[in-house]
Formats: C-alpha cells, structure tokens, sequence
C-alpha cells in the first residue's frame, strides 16, 4: 500500500468531523448516500461504515488505481475517477 495516500492528520481531523455530523443527518435521512473523492486507504469510508451508513450507500473515487483497488477488496463501491468525471448520481 505504499503509493496509496495514507491516512495523516487531514484523515483524522474529518473523520472526527464525521462522528460528528453523520448520526445527526441519518437521523434526518437514514438512506444517507456518501461519496468520498479520493479515498486513498478508505479510512473515511470505514469511519462512514462504522458510523452506520450502508455500506450499499458508501461510494468513492481516486485517481490511484491501486487505491480504487484496495478499497474494492474492503469492500467498498470504488471507481476510478478523476474527481466527478466518473461519478453518476446524487449524493448527500
């Protein structure tokens, strides 16, 4: 994992801000749809998952390859993208 982005004090910060505000928007939209451009390990998209949004409503893009694919094989609806270029559909 070496040349995917790491997760470093900017992961920590927002992932603190998502324990935050994510169980106040599911409370007001339990389907919450959650996209996250340039996913690097997928930290925030573990931190989504853990927080309860379905797994099925977690999305994410990045330009690494092998980042799209180590968050593929966590599970993860991954795509390569550079930012919006690929992504379809409205998220939250």
């Amino acid at each position: 994992m070496s040349k995917i982005y790491q997760p470093a004090e900017d992961s920590y910060l927002l992932a603190k801000v998502l324990e935050k505000e994510i169980p106040n928007l599911l409370n007001r939209n339990p389907d919450l749809k959650f996209l996250e451009i340039g996913s690097g390990s997928g930290i925030l998209l573990e931190t989504a998952e853990k927080l309860k949004i379905k797994k099925s409503h977690i999305f994410a893009v990045d330009i690494n390859q092998e980042a799209v694919q180590h968050c593929k094989s966590l599970g993860f609806n991954c795509l390569y993208s550079y930012l919006f270029d690929n992504v379809e559909g409205k998220f939250d």
